[in-house]
């Protein structure tokens, strides 16, 4: 077992493996990737990621892209957001910025409730929300997908 110690004071919040076996972890608040590998570990500075969201989730997407899942402290917002990412050199940087609008999926998110996971299957995301509420006596939370290319956003429950 190899012991890391990484400077994350505010908290890591996702973890993904690319294909060549590196792991990838993104911090709630600090705007950088920690790129973990057998030859140790890379920081690459996150640009273009906007001050008033949290990361909250990371998937690989393939190449040297990742897509990272957000929230805000906004209650009732309308939407949060997952920006798509490219890593050159030691910069991780924000290509494409996709909208997950809530009134699609019939759901309304709670004051720093968002994006808690994400994943890539086949050719969709599928997005965990955080927020969960009550229905028929069941406690229940939105499963969001979306096919990474576009279109519309489903939900299930």
């Amino acid at each position: 077992m190899v012991r890391l110690t990484l400077d994350a004071s505010d908290g890591l919040s996702g973890l993904t493996t690319d294909g060549e076996g590196v792991h990838w972890v993104v911090p709630e608040r600090a705007r950088h990737l920690y790129a973990i590998g057998p030859d140790g570990t890379r920081l690459h500075r996150l640009i273009g990621l906007p001050e008033e969201v949290d990361a909250e989730a990371i998937t690989w997407l393939g190449g040297r892209r990742f897509a990272i899942g957000t929230e805000s402290s906004v209650a009732d917002r309308a939407s949060d957001r997952i920006m798509i990412v490219e890593v050159l050199g030691q910069e991780a940087r924000v290509v494409e910025d996709i909208e997950m609008p809530y009134a699609a999926l019939g759901a309304t998110p709670d004051d720093n409730d968002g994006i808690e996971g994400i994943c890539l299957a086949g050719d969709e995301l599928l997005v965990a929300i955080e927020h969960a509420y009550e229905e028929n006596g069941a406690r229940v939370a939105v499963l969001a997908r979306r096919r990474l290319d576009g279109g519309p956003w489903s939900a299930s429950r």
